[in-house]
């Protein structure tokens, strides 16, 4: 019995520490400076669930196929700026059997790249998986000219590469790649990087998490769907988004800066907005619940 009792107590206390051991979720990894967040909690759920829809068959049909094969290249060209800058984006988490998988655009506190990118992926029982697809990142990102070191960040060796301008060859930025507690995490900013990492012992109060804005979509979506679980969550705080997507495109207002006229609005109340999304739910092919919180002035 006593016998027993031992191996009980052994196997609770291997259980807590694997539960201590758990990265945080993704919303306590990331700044409270994240400006857009888009998050897929389980990768396979959201295929599995998509693959059932009429859009998908729609996509999938002989005839349509190739039509819409060529407009996600053009929308991916156009506007997938983590794939351009990272080599890495959502559609590449099925690649490496990511178990869940997040995007978020950062602006960080720094004059000289005030923007920032990152990618968290769970790649937990998959890390030979990860590492193999890191290489075919690098063999892209050296196929555009880019070099390769290794950097020491927050106590992990870092692997970095140096990315030219293609349309300045005087211009480059950086590329940080790590797997860290079976996260594997891309960013474009050293100092995100660092922070992210710095994030894991859950200690950080800066996080997204505790936007205010944040919390309140989470919370109202929550509410509106009851037990259901979405397949998709996004946030975005809408000026600050545009702000530090006008500055990482290097654009310069000319004339009347728009940003400061919608704020002189009085647009500015609105301090974010976020959503659930459920596919493939009931009847419905597509549910969504969205919150726009534009807090009233004490």
């Amino acid at each position: 019995m006593l016998r027993r009792i031992c191996f009980i107590v052994a196997l609770l206390l291997l259980t807590s520490s694997n539960s201590i051991d758990a990265a945080p979720s993704v919303e306590h990894l990331l700044p409270g400076t994240t400006k857009a967040y888009f998050s897929v909690p389980n990768v396979a759920e959201l295929q599995a669930r998509f693959e059932k829809t009429q859009v998908y068959q729609l996509m999938e049909d002989p005839a349509v196929k190739p039509f819409a094969e060529d407009l996600k290249k053009q929308l991916r060209d156009r506007f997938d700026q983590a794939n351009v800058r990272l080599g890495i984006n959502l559609e590449k988490a099925h690649l490496f059997n990511a178990t869940s998988a997040s995007t978020a655009i950062i602006r960080p506190d720094d004059k000289e790249q005030p923007h920032a990118m990152a990618v968290i992926a769970d790649v937990t029982g998959e890390i030979a998986n990860a590492e193999k697809f890191l290489e075919q990142v690098g063999t892209e990102l050296e196929e555009r000219d880019a070099t390769k070191s290794m950097t020491a960040i927050a106590g992990q060796q870092v692997i970095t590469y140096t990315v030219p301008n293609e349309n300045n060859p005087d211009e480059s930025h950086k590329v940080f790649y790590v797997i860290f507690q079976d996260q594997l995490i891309a960013a474009d900013h050293q100092q995100v990087l660092a922070d992210i990492i710095g994030r894991f012992d859950g200690q950080a109060k800066d996080t997204l998490a505790e936007v205010d804005a944040y919390k309140a979509a989470m919370a109202r979506c929550a509410k509106a769907s009851g037990e259901t679980q979405p397949q998709i969550r996004w946030f975005v705080e809408p000026f600050g988004y545009a702000r530090t997507i006008q500055d990482a495109a290097g654009v310069k207002p000319q004339g009347k800066d728009f940003h400061e006229l919608l704020m002189n609005q009085g647009f500015g109340a609105i301090k974010g907005l976020g959503g659930w999304v459920m596919v493939s739910e009931g009847d419905h092919e597509f549910t969504h619940h969205t919150w726009l919180h534009a807090p009233a002035d004490d």
